[in-house]
C-alpha cells in the first residue's frame, strides 16, 4: 500500500493502526479522527482554513459549496490536500453520525469550523447554515429530516468528498458511506443514479484486509437494500461472506424449544464459523477454552424471556445436524463458537434480506429466528471485541 494508506485504513475502521505514526505529517490530525476527538479535529486550523470564507458580499443567495476555496495553505503538495479533505470530511461525517445515533451530544457546532470575516459576522449564523443545508440536501423531490442535528457538518462531509480527488484509494468508499447516510435522513428513499455509484471491484482488490472488504461488500448492500432493490442485495452480502471466509449453513437439528415438550422435534438452526483471526479476542478465548470470559464488565447482560411456556433459548440433542460431508459438520450446534463481529453484521443483513423477500407471516419470523440466535449467543464476547 502507498504512503499514507495505514492512516486511511484507520479511518475506515475506526481503529488507530500505529504503522500511521511513521508515515506522514497529519498523524495528529488522523488520530484525533479515529479517536472520536471531533472537536479537535473541526476546530483546528486545517479545517477552519478549507471552511474559510473569502467573499462575504453574496452569502444569502450563494450555496454553501460556493462560500469557501477549500484550500489549506499549511500542507504542500496536491497529495496533503486530499487528505487533510478527507480527514475533515471524515470528522465530520461521523459527528454527525453521533449526534443523531450513537450519541453522547456533540461539543462543537458547526459555526466553530467556520473562519468568518468581520464583516459577516452577523449575517453568518447557526440558523442560516441549518436552512441552507436543509434545502441543498433535498434531493429527487424527498426533504431531508430537518430535525436532524447539526446538519451542516453532513453538508459540509457531502461538499469536501464531491470534491476531485486522485490519490487516495478509499475515497470512493467514503462517498458509498454518505450515499448511505443521505439515504436514511431523506423522508423516502431515492434511486441514486449509476454514474454516483463507482464499481469497487478495483478498491476490493487494493485491500490487504479480508475483514475490510468483506465490509465493504455488506456496505455496498446496504446500499441497495435502503433502495429496495432486493435482488441485488443478496449478492453483495455473499460476496461479503466469502471475502470474510465466513462458513454458515442453514439446516434443522433436533431439539426442544417448549419447557412442556416431551418429544423432540426438527427445530432450525444457523451453523457459522468465522475464520482463525490472530488479533481476535473470541478466538484467543476460545483457544483457551473460556469463551465468554474476555467480555469486560461494561457488555450489557441478555435479558431473561421468562416466558411461562418457551425456554430461554433452543435445547438441542442432535449433537451433528449438518449434512455429511459438510465443512460444519463438526459443529455442536448448542456450543458454537464465537463469531467475528464483522460476520455477525453479515448474519444480521442475511437475516434482514430473508425479511426483505418474504410475506410478512409467521414463517417468515421462523425463518430469521436461526440468524438471530446465532449471532446473540456469543454477545459478551462480541462487546468485548467491539470494546477493544
Amino acid at each position: 500500500m502507498a504512503n499514507s494508506d495505514s492512516l486511511q485504513k484507520s479511518l475506515l475502521t475506526g481503529k488507530w493502526d500505529g504503522a500511521a505514526e511513521a508515515e506522514h505529517g497529519l498523524v495528529d490530525l488522523g488520530r484525533a479522527v479515529t479517536e472520536g476527538r471531533f472537536r479537535d479535529v473541526l476546530t483546528s486550523h486545517h479545517a477552519r482554513a478549507l471552511f474559510s470564507i473569502s467573499d462575504a458580499s453574496r452569502l444569502q443567495e450563494e450555496p454553501l459549496d460556493k462560500w469557501f476555496t477549500f484550500q489549506d495553505p499549511s500542507v504542500k503538495g496536491a497529495a496533503d490536500l486530499e487528505l487533510v479533505r478527507l480527514l475533515v470530511a471524515v470528522a465530520c461525517l461521523n459527528a454527525f453520525v453521533q449526534a443523531n445515533w450513537t450519541g453522547p451530544d456533540l461539543d462543537v457546532k458547526p459555526l466553530d469550523m467556520v473562519t468568518i470575516p468581520e464583516e459577516a459576522s452577523s449575517i453568518v449564523t447557526e440558523d442560516l447554515l441549518h436552512r441552507k443545508a436543509v434545502a441543498e440536501l433535498t434531493y429527487g423531490g424527498e426533504p431531508v429530516y430537518h430535525l436532524a442535528q447539526a446538519i451542516p457538518l453532513f453538508r459540509f462531509a457531502r461538499i469536501l468528498l464531491d470534491l476531485p480527488f486522485q490519490h487516495l484509494i478509499t475515497i470512493d468508499w467514503w462517498r458509498l458511506r454518505t450515499w448511505n447516510i443521505h439515504q436514511q435522513i431523506l423522508d423516502e428513499p431515492v434511486p441514486i443514479p449509476s454514474e454516483s455509484l463507482i464499481p469497487l471491484e478495483d478498491l476490493a482488490e487494493k485491500l490487504d484486509d479480508p475483514d475490510l472488504v468483506g465490509q465493504l461488500w455488506l456496505e455496498r448492500g446496504l446500499e441497495d437494500h435502503y433502495q429496495g432493490n432486493d435482488k441485488a442485495v443478496l449478492g453483495y452480502f455473499v460476496r461479503a461472506a466469502r471475502a470474510t471466509q465466513l462458513q454458515y449453513e442453514l439446516t434443522g437439528a433436533l431439539g426442544r424449544r417448549t419447557k412442556f415438550q416431551q418429544t423432540d422435534l426438527s427445530q432450525l438452526v444457523l451453523l457459522a464459523q468465522s475464520r482463525q483471526r490472530e488479533d481476535n479476542p473470541a478466538d484467543r478465548s476460545e483457544r483457551n477454552g473460556q469463551v465468554d470470559v474476555m467480555a469486560p464488565a461494561k457488555a450489557p447482560d441478555n435479558l431473561a424471556l421468562n416466558d411461562d411456556t418457551l425456554l430461554e433459548q433452543t435445547e438441542f440433542t442432535s449433537s451433528n445436524p449438518a449434512a455429511p460431508g459438510s465443512s460444519l459438520s463438526h459443529l455442536d450446534p448448542s456450543a458454537q463458537p464465537a463469531l467475528h463481529p464483522v460476520d455477525q453484521c453479515i448474519l444480521l443483513s442475511l437475516c434482514l434480506n430473508v425479511r426483505n423477500t418474504s410475506p410478512s407471516h409467521g414463517l417468515t419470523n421462523e425463518q430469521m429466528s436461526p440468524y438471530i440466535a446465532r449471532v446473540i449467543s456469543h454477545s459478551a464476547v462480541t462487546m468485548s471485541c467491539c470494546l477493544q
